[in-house]
């Protein structure tokens, strides 16, 4: 069984440009998640079978936004949970 802890990192970036030099923008604050991913691989005389599963935003990271130094939205983000099958042959 192999597993991994995947880090995903998205900077801060603006969602809406400023028309004007004194407007404000909406701004997307950067947002850090960790992810863990098991797998397993099963081999077989004509091929391998590989079967996945684990959890996104093991932290239940926020995704919030920016109106100039005010919060305009958060949302949690929650985690997900996923499984999967893949066969080579």
């Amino acid at each position: 069984i192999a597993a991994n802890l995947v880090y995903n990192f998205t900077g801060s970036y603006p969602t809406v440009l400023k028309q004007n030099p004194s407007d404000l923008e909406v701004r997307r604050d950067s947002i850090s998640t960790i992810d863990l991913v098991l797998a397993k691989t099963i081999p077989t005389d004509h091929g391998e079978w590989v079967i996945r599963g684990g959890v996104k935003n093991l932290l239940d990271a926020t995704d919030t936004l920016f109106y100039g130094e005010d919060i305009f939205y958060e949302d949690k983000l929650g985690r997900s949970y996923f499984f999967e099958v893949e066969a080579s042959f």
